[in-house]
């Protein structure tokens, strides 16, 4: 059974999972889901699976400082652990996971687009400057919240700015 399989297997415990976005292609696996418990709730579902283990190890320290950010442009985490065979394992309990284990994480769905998907449509017209300005400012603000936790994205592309459907600013 392929890692994807698995980690779907076992996020369908506790998620009904809506839509699929990235999966089987790489370390990265997305997916739109709703909590069992809160089906109202909708959350983006991310399970990473690092090439090295030291990456992984990092990931918990990182998203409890995530989850401490605060900004209207950045989606709330809301929970974060470790897949490990048919399992859900709490980060507090099990600081060094299994070696089979793949780290997931919970955010708040953001209705909207991705800033590439956007610019990849923009037939020559281009953006117009106040759009532009207040999306740079929002992106800019997630980046400061981030920085004040400790925590530096690293990746900060259109392909992770997320364009909340008529909201403003944008979402990192």
């Amino acid at each position: 059974m392929s890692n994807t399989t698995t980690s779907t297997a076992v996020l369908r415990r506790r998620y009904t999972i809506l839509e699929t976005y990235r999966a089987g292609g790489g370390p990265v696996e997305v997916y739109k889901a709703a909590r069992l418990d809160d089906p109202d709730a909708l959350r983006a579902l991310t399970v990473v699976a690092p090439e090295d283990r030291e990456g992984l190890l990092a990931l918990p320290g990182i998203f409890a400082s995530v989850q401490r950010a605060t900004s209207p442009h950045l989606p709330v985490v809301t929970e974060f652990g470790w897949l490990s065979g048919a399992e859900f394992l709490p980060v507090e309990s099990n600081p060094a996971p299994p070696e089979d284990a793949r780290f997931y994480f919970a955010r708040e769905w953001i209705d909207g687009r991705i800033l590439r998907n956007d610019l990849d449509n923009t037939s020559g017209g281009g953006r117009d400057l106040e759009a532009t300005l207040e999306l740079v400012v929002g992106v800019a603000d997630a980046v400061a919240a981030l920085h004040r936790e400790g925590v530096v994205h690293l990746d900060i592309t259109p392909v992770n700015v997320l364009l909340p459907r008529g909201g403003s600013g944008g979402a990192v």
